[in-house]
This record gives structure tokens, C-alpha cells and sequence, in this order.
């Protein structure tokens, strides 16, 4: 409990001194919680032109689509025209 009294009245002595570690402090911690939405708004602008300039070299969207059938699981596929369908599909 001493110690608290002694360092309220150094506060108190140093009035300036506590009002430039609280302006520090307050000047910190908006600094430090602003930086995730600056990264994210960075990467993200990283990634889309990034995506721009891929589609712009290449002439194709750089998008991705797979897919997945089981055949073993169900008998009532039929298997052929599944197959059909989807190497229509990957000719597209």
C-alpha cells in the first residue's frame, strides 16, 4: 500500500510527466491496434493484383474448380454419363 501512495504523489508532483506517458501510451496502443487493418488492406490488394496481372500473362481467369465423385458409395450413379459429364466439364 505504501508503494502506491508513493507513486501517486510522484504522479502528482509530475504532473507533466504523467501527461506525456499517458499521451504515449494512448498514441501506442492506437498505433499497434490499427495495424491489422492495414495489413489485411495491403494483402489484399497484394493478392488482387496479383490476380490482375496473372489473368492479363495468361488470358485465363485465375480461378480454380474441383470436384469429387464416389463412386463405390452408390450404386444407382450412372457411371458413364457421370464421367461424360464431367470431361465436358474439363474441356471447358
Amino acid at each position: 500500500m505504501a508503494i502506491i501512495k508513493i507513486i501517486l504523489r510522484k504522479m502528482l508532483n509530475n504532473r507533466w510527466l504523467t501527461i506525456s506517458l499517458f499521451l504515449g501510451l494512448l498514441i501506442t496502443v492506437s498505433l499497434v491496434s490499427s495495424i491489422p487493418t492495414y495489413t489485411s488492406s495491403v494483402l489484399q490488394k497484394l493478392l488482387v493484383g496479383e490476380l490482375e496481372d496473372y489473368q492479363v500473362e495468361q488470358q485465363a481467369y485465375p480461378g480454380e474448380f474441383t470436384y469429387s465423385v464416389n463412386f463405390s458409395k452408390d450404386d444407382a450413379i450412372d457411371r458413364l454419363t457421370t464421367l461424360e459429364t464431367i470431361e465436358g466439364l474439363t474441356e471447358i
